[in-house]
């Protein structure tokens, strides 16, 4: 095999770079990469709004979640000639990579966008895309056309264009894009997740109206007024849970957070960063269960706690503010940038030391709620009939890190789902086995007619008052899913498997695939357990 100069790639434009490595820029070309197209968009809209010159994002979800049409009323993309581009400033923006208003601070302060790739991407990647702009400058509107990553049209001064609702914006910019069916297939946005996006957007945008139109629903916007108050009271509601004490609300240049104390157990904060969603954390997480840890010590007493305790029951929200941020990916699923550490922490530090200052009693109840969550695992773990229950070997862990106590109902009342894996939710047939509380095993199938039948088994749950962990019935097990396609492996060992095509497989290298993806050269993350079993 040869190695020469023919053999090295050269691309003509940046927009046939990124359709060359599409999942490079938005992340996977399934449903997650339409919605990150579609975001990228919006997210130029709320971009405006934090400059203060924008009070409107609309977008209308057309031809089954394969098309869009975007609009704000910003001031507009500028459109004449760039001066070293020597092209319309327009055309430049949408086909450059690193191309943005958005590199240095001048035009915004604090913005989603930061590598100059986002609006590219959507140019090359989608099928058709026209794009209209108000400028002031440029004495009206202007438009160019795309082609999967071609200039169809050049810019050109224009007619205001007309919406999907007949109407038509006086000023702003319009997106019309459908993504490209050769990179993303048959693939169409997930409609829950553009309105969570919106819901989860106007908290962090407040007074600005995010307004969501599917093809033949009524529209649905989204505005709020207070802001992270709001989001507190949302997420209290969505966990119904109560809030100890009263809810914490900061705003500072750099950062805003909306927390609670709860009595419910799962840590509920969600993190942003310019209002972008970071659901994988990052340093700004870090730094604030650090924060929280360090500033409640003072007043803990003899009362000993970990900062893993300290997070039970938290809801809320945090967003960072920062100019050009550093992500792990362009898809900014978390943030790691060295600016939400120390600088961070120092503000944070002195924000909470004056909450605590203030209402002592109420940091001294939150340090012996964390103490007693403490205090209930190393019951747990000194409980010699559990343990003898769980058949646990010595010096294994006692239970995975997923586990989640459902706190939020009576016992009698639960309903439990035995998932395994990252693809945990149906993705099994129901000949796979699964860990009991007493250390047999038995299939979801068998799980099922043993309650048919009268049979009871029992698994462990965490009991909220006693604050320790107690065997408890399985109530109601039942088939919740039929698969119309299944697909069947076998591994090395002769394990056959069988399960839907998008169940999740951990390989080696610490990445994980689909079921329908994988090939005989992966090799598997080796368990103790044979792929198709899912302990508890």
């Amino acid at each position: 095999m040869s190695y020469a100069e023919k053999h090295i790639t050269a691309f003509k434009s940046d927009l046939a770079k990124i359709r060359a490595r599409a999942s490079m820029y938005i992340g996977p070309t399934d449903s997650d990469g339409v919605f990150n197209l579609v975001r990228e968009v919006l997210d130029n809209g709320l971009d405006e709004a934090k400059a203060k010159r924008n009070s409107f994002v609309g977008v209308w979800v057309l031809e089954s979640g394969r098309r869009f049409v975007v609009v704000d009323y910003g001031v507009g993309i500028p459109v004449k000639i760039h001066p070293k581009a020597k092209i319309s400033t327009l055309t430049h923006v949408l086909t450059s990579l690193q191309s943005s208003g958005k590199m240095t601070a001048e035009a915004y302060q604090n913005s989603v966008g930061v590598h100059g790739v986002g609006i590219k991407a959507v140019t090359a990647l989608a099928s058709k895309l026209t794009v209209w702009t108000f400028r002031k400058d440029a004495q009206g509107w202007h438009s160019t056309s795309f082609g999967s990553g071609k200039e169809t049209a050049p810019v050109k001064k224009c007619a205001a264009p007309k919406l999907p609702d007949g109407t038509t914006p006086k000023n702003g910019t319009v997106f019309d894009f459908t993504v490209d069916p050769k990179i993303f297939a048959s693939a169409k946005l997930d409609p829950v997740r553009l309105n969570k996006w919106a819901k989860i957007s106007s908290f962090l945008n407040p007074n600005v109206a995010i307004k969501v139109t599917f093809e033949g629903k009524e529209p649905a916007t989204y505005i709020s007024k207070n802001g992270l108050q709001d989001y507190v009271d949302f997420r209290v509601a969505k966990d119904k849970v109560q809030i100890l004490g009263k809810p914490i609300i900061l705003s500072h240049s750099m950062v805003d957070i909306g927390i609670a104390f709860t009595d419910g157990i799962d840590v509920g904060v969600d993190f942003f960063t310019n209002t972008v969603a970071n659901p994988d954390g990052g340093f700004h997480a870090d730094t604030l269960f650090k924060v929280l840890y360090d500033t409640l010590k003072p007043y803990a007493g003899k009362r000993k706690f970990t900062a893993m305790s300290v997070k039970a029951g938290i809801i809320g929200i945090l967003n960072v503010r920062l100019n050009s941020p550093k992500f792990s990916s362009q898809t900014k699923e978390k943030l790691v940038d060295e600016a939400a550490k120390a600088p961070l922490y120092e503000i944070l530090k002195s924000e909470f030391a004056t909450v605590w200052t203030k209402n002592k009693t109420f940091a001294r109840n939150v340090c012996k709620r964390a103490a007693d969550y403490a205090q209930a695992h190393v019951d747990f773990r000194n409980n010699a009939k559990v343990m003898r229950a769980l058949k646990v070997p010595k010096g294994k862990a006692l239970l995975p890190g997923k586990l989640m106590a459902a706190v939020h109902c009576k016992p009698e009342e639960r309903e439990v789902f035995i998932l395994e894996g990252e693809s945990a939710g149906g993705c099994h047939i129901g000949d796979v086995e699964v860990r009991l509380g007493n250390g047999e095993s038995k299939s979801f199938v068998q799980l099922a007619k043993d309650f048919e039948a009268g049979l009871d088994n029992y698994g462990i749950a965490f009991n909220k008052s006693k604050k320790c962990f107690v065997p408890f019935k399985l109530d109601h097990p039942r088939i919740t899913k039929y698969a119309t396609e299944l697909i069947e492996l076998t591994f090395d060992n002769g394990t056959v498997w069988k399960g839907t095509p998008d169940h999740l497989f951990l390989l080696k290298s610490g990445v994980y695939k689909k079921a329908e993806d994988l090939e005989s050269t992966d090799e598997l993350m080796e368990s103790p357990q044979p792929p198709d079993r899912a302990l508890f």
